[in-house]
């Protein structure tokens, strides 16, 4: 099952460092799934950063507490 991006807990618990990996190398660089596809190819690296910052908004991970 994908993870879900909304849940703030949960995503809050990941690394910026390793959403980035995951996206730019694929699931299996970071120990999870293999079904996740590598996008290095596809995207670049402001891509990539800003689909970080988009994950990060959609679970409110940097909202004040």
């Amino acid at each position: 099952q994908p993870r879900d991006h909304s849940d703030t807990k949960g995503m809050s618990s990941i690394p910026l460092e390793e959403l980035t990996k995951a996206i730019r190398d694929g699931g299996a660089a970071v120990n999870k799934s293999a079904l996740m596809p590598p996008w290095s190819s596809v995207l670049s690296d402001a891509q990539i950063t800003d689909m970080v910052a988009y994950l990060r908004h959609v679970c409110r991970c940097d909202d004040p507490k």
